[in-house]
């Protein structure tokens, strides 16, 4: 959507409504994390070490040279000496934690530095580059992992059987991948 900015202040009813609801927003987003990590560490069966937030696209009050001002990083994490961020990579790559510091350079950022590796393309370049398909597999749900070949998946309209489970009624299902 395109829309001109708006500008309003954050002493009027707008502006506390938006205060009070992006602070809503970032509660979840906080609370969200937190569910993920907690059942991926219960899936591992281990427990986190170490526990970083990466808070991203959202406003915070702060000072900066003398003056309180609304800082909006947008694409952008706070990065205060001595705190900690996550910078999520591709999928080829690792990623990273890091430390802000003290410096000319992040005076002149307002504390501020990237939360993510970027990508070469934006979503909607990205949307439809995957080319998806039906295939056939087998629904055994006790782990059968057949999947008809490639050019295979509907024989005249009629489904492929699993070798395995052949002498089966309903063996099979049609997904979109």
């Amino acid at each position: 959507m395109d829309s001109p900015p708006i500008l309003f202040s954050t002493d009027s009813d707008l502006g506390q409504s938006y205060i009070e609801a992006m602070t809503l927003a970032g509660e979840y987003a906080y609370a969200g994390r937190d569910v993920v990590v907690d059942k991926v560490l219960e899936i591992l069966g281990t427990q986190a070490i170490e526990s970083i937030h990466n808070h991203h696209n959202y406003a915070w009050k702060e000072t900066h040279r003398g003056e309180d001002v609304w800082v909006i990083r947008k694409g952008c994490t706070p990065a205060w000496p001595g705190q900690q961020g996550f910078v999520g990579a591709t999928m080829g790559e690792p990623s990273v934690i890091l430390e802000g510091i003290e410096s000319p350079a992040m005076v002149d950022l307002l504390y501020s530095t990237v939360h993510g590796a970027g990508r070469v393309m934006s979503r909607s370049q990205a949307a439809g580059k995957i080319r998806r398909f039906n295939v056939w597999e087998c629904n055994d749900r006790r782990g059968c992992a057949y999947r008809a070949p490639k050019g295979q998946q509907l024989a005249g309209g009629e489904r492929v059987p699993c070798p395995a489970h052949a002498d089966r009624r309903g063996d099979g299902r049609r997904r979109r991948v």
